[in-house]
């Protein structure tokens, strides 16, 4: 990142907040950074007051912050054969994972940030 990445992330922002359609506009970003590196970001500032902390909401891009934490999946995505279809010369077979005995499922997730335009 580069140095001044404050500053770009909050140009990148304001210029989202602006073309988004009041009071229906909705922001979605999907991130591996948790709450505490992303929500800063969305609120518009690195030290978001408490008052925005206890509401959830940006003044400064008019938009309320939602966050939810989804599971991440331990097996790739395998298309389904078409019905009648030869499976393709050397086709990968499905895979699927074990998580070794170090594996955190609770740390081994994303975060859907949800920013609705006020």
């Amino acid at each position: 990142c580069q140095g001044d990445r404050w500053t770009a992330v909050s140009a990148a922002l304001a210029s989202v907040s602006k073309v988004l359609k009041p009071e229906t506009g909705v922001y979605v970003c999907l991130s591996h950074a948790g709450p505490e590196l992303r929500r800063p970001l969305l609120m518009g500032s690195v030290a978001a007051t408490a008052a925005q902390a206890e509401d959830d909401v940006s003044r400064l891009y008019n938009w309320k912050v939602a966050c939810q934490t989804l599971p991440r999946l331990l097996s790739p995505a395998v298309e389904e054969p078409v019905k009648g279809a030869k499976p393709a010369k050397g086709a990968a077979q499905a895979l699927s994972f074990t998580p070794a005995s170090t594996f955190q499922e609770e740390e081994n997730v994303f975060h859907l940030y949800v920013c609705s335009r006020l």
